[in-house]
């Protein structure tokens, strides 16, 4: 970045950032539908919830709207939307995905509480195809 660009974006972030957006090649329609949706400069509710079943979560915007995510393989999915009246999150929530570390088997995806566990397991993989 030169020197003329950091400048920008350190007086006028939200000209740098439009102008980063285009340089991307990226759907605006798609921010401002965010934007919109999430309340940017508005002062919204949003809480995180685990889903009630499967692996997966739920956003939770104003008490109100409820969009369901779902994981699939190393990423997440959009499932859906609901609407009713729904309680505050635990706003610590996150703060223990940080704390906790985890043990995922790269060969089957199954989670183990420590390495040691993660390691005995990828012993009995390898000697069951070996």
């Amino acid at each position: 970045m030169n020197k003329l660009s950091t400048l920008i974006r350190k007086l006028f972030p939200e000209v740098w950032i439009n102008g980063h957006v285009k340089k991307m090649k990226i759907d605006t329609s798609f921010i401002k539908l965010a934007d919109k949706l999430l309340g940017r400069h508005r002062n919204k509710r949003i809480d995180f919830f685990p889903a009630n079943h499967g692996r997966g979560f739920r956003i939770v915007i104003d008490n109100k709207i409820c969009l369901w995510f779902f994981q699939d393989g190393d990423h997440f999915y959009y499932d859906g939307w609901e609407v009713g009246k729904y309680k505050n999150g635990e706003v610590t929530i996150l703060d223990e995905l940080k704390r906790k570390k985890n043990f995922v088997c790269d060969d089957c995806g199954r989670n183990f509480k420590d390495e040691r566990a993660l390691q005995i397991h990828k012993g009995h993989i390898r000697n069951r195809i070996n």
